[in-house]
């Protein structure tokens, strides 16, 4: 510490220090955007690690060769572009956010998806279950979650949920249902919610979770038109079956998710 001190007390040599530091930031900082803006798209905790530092300057080095070569090409200039201009780091800044959205859009297109079927290679290196099991042609997922020492079972629409190792793992289902296995193994309904009911949550950490069904959306759907039903008469009950009814949109495929509804 002492001889960086010595070291910075000139202001000579302070000043050259300074200049060569902020000759190298261009290949850090851009690649640490992109990994932190990357991550945040797919729900994602971004770890400081050596691994990071290394990835954040590839990113960055390959931004500014890339970046360099075009405006050569486009100038038509063979000297190198000022790297400290604020021209140049607005490019790099805005090249950070665009590039790792347009390639999360593109991981995520059906496109992408079929040259990796007609390629054979398999995707699927997920180890989250819910990420596992929802279904892209459903607006919604709807849950079956049967409790490990606990006779109660919760039904209800998947709004977020945890599964990193650094974090406690749970799953929040609203719009819920609550019932209680009896000794015949009959399912007794003892908390009903609407499916419109947004607002109410229920948390269900998952060391306490023995089993977890998903319902299809069909199965959803009528499961909670059954209540309905059932309060009109036996002349309203197909009308009743083919009213619009309001439901969850599916989550994203995240670790985190805020559930929206139409």
């Amino acid at each position: 510490m002492g001889e960086l001190l010595k070291l910075l007390s000139s202001p000579q040599t302070a000043d050259m220090v300074m200049q060569t530091l902020a000759s190298y930031v261009i290949y850090v900082y851009p690649g640490i955007l992109s990994i932190y803006w990357f991550n945040f798209l797919n729900a994602r905790t971004t770890k400081n690690t050596q691994a990071f530092l290394a990835k954040s300057f590839a990113i960055s080095y390959l931004y500014n060769i890339c970046l360099k070569t075009s405006l050569k090409q486009i100038t038509f200039e063979k000297t190198t572009p000022n790297e400290k201009s604020i021209i140049y780091n607005a490019i790099l800044i805005i090249g950070s956010f665009v590039f790792p959205y347009v390639w999360h859009r593109v991981k995520q297109s059906k496109l992408s998806i079929k040259i990796c079927e007609w390629l054979k290679i398999d995707t699927s290196i997920v180890s989250v279950p819910f990420e596992l099991i929802s279904d892209k042609e459903e607006q919604y997922t709807c849950l079956k979650v049967y409790l490990t020492n606990s006779p109660y079972i919760y039904i209800g629409y998947l709004e977020q949920y945890e599964y990193e190792e650094e974090h406690e793992k749970y799953v929040i289902l609203t719009g819920y249902r609550k019932y209680c296995v009896e000794s015949d193994l009959a399912e007794k309904e003892i908390l009903t919610f609407d499916s419109e009911d947004y607002r109410e949550k229920v948390l269900i950490k998952f060391d306490d979770i023995r089993l977890i069904e998903k319902l299809e959306e069909k199965r959803a759907k009528k499961l909670y038109m059954e209540k309905v039903c059932k309060q009109d008469n036996q002349t309203n009950i197909l009308i009743c079956l083919q009213k619009n009814r309001k439901f969850h949109r599916r989550p994203k495929t995240s670790r985190k998710c805020q559930m929206s509804r139409r």
